[in-house]
């Protein structure tokens, strides 16, 4: 049944037949967001061996998934290879796209930005800020977050594209925050 918005999720972590509980939030999310929305994930598994891409495109739980099987490869360039193709061919399989729900990390965010290329504004979080850093308005933003993600916190635009990275809300490892403050954002979006 479609409905409010068709949403793709990619995802670094989403469940699979040799890690059943990895991204089990992720999947959480993408039911519930498909109890309104018309929501399809990709999903990229590498496998050891040389077989062909197969892709399992099928409904579940209430949102569509196209699983993609494709040869890990014999090195990290025919890894990187073999896994452009497969998400190609995934992604030509999707009629109509409305919003991307990225949790990627590298090496599948390079994914992302093939995805991403489709959209005007991308919505992104979110990095914590690393839980850690010193930030006073319109003078000094740090984090250490930034040596490895240099896009960490606010609005960046880039040949007419635009990006929001979000501090999030909770943490990751370290229960608290020192100098970064958790971040809820609204977003209204009008017609141009």
């Amino acid at each position: 049944m479609n409905h409010g918005k068709n949403i793709l999720v990619l995802s670094s972590w989403y469940p699979t037949q040799a890690q059943p509980f990895l991204g089990n939030f992720v999947e959480q999310q993408i039911e519930l967001i498909a109890t309104t929305n018309t929501v399809t994930v990709i999903v990229l598994e590498a496998l050891d061996n040389s077989a062909p891409v197969h892709i399992q495109d099928q409904q579940i739980k209430g949102y569509r998934e196209i699983r993609i099987r494709y040869s890990r490869g014999k090195n990290v360039i025919n890894r990187y290879f073999n896994q452009r193709k497969a998400f190609k061919r995934g992604f030509n399989l999707l009629d109509k796209v409305d919003l991307i729900h990225a949790h990627v990390l590298l090496p599948k965010g390079h994914l992302f930005s093939m995805a991403k290329k489709h959209f005007h504004l991308t919505l992104a979080g979110h990095t914590h800020g690393m839980q850690f850093g010193i930030e006073i308005l319109g003078w000094l933003k740090f984090s250490p977050v930034q040596w490895r993600y240099p896009r960490w916190a606010g609005v960046y635009e880039e040949k007419g594209q635009y990006l929001n990275v979000n501090r999030g809300f909770g943490f990751l490892a370290y229960p608290g925050r020192v100098g970064i403050k958790p971040e809820i954002k609204v977003i209204e979006l009008k017609r141009g």
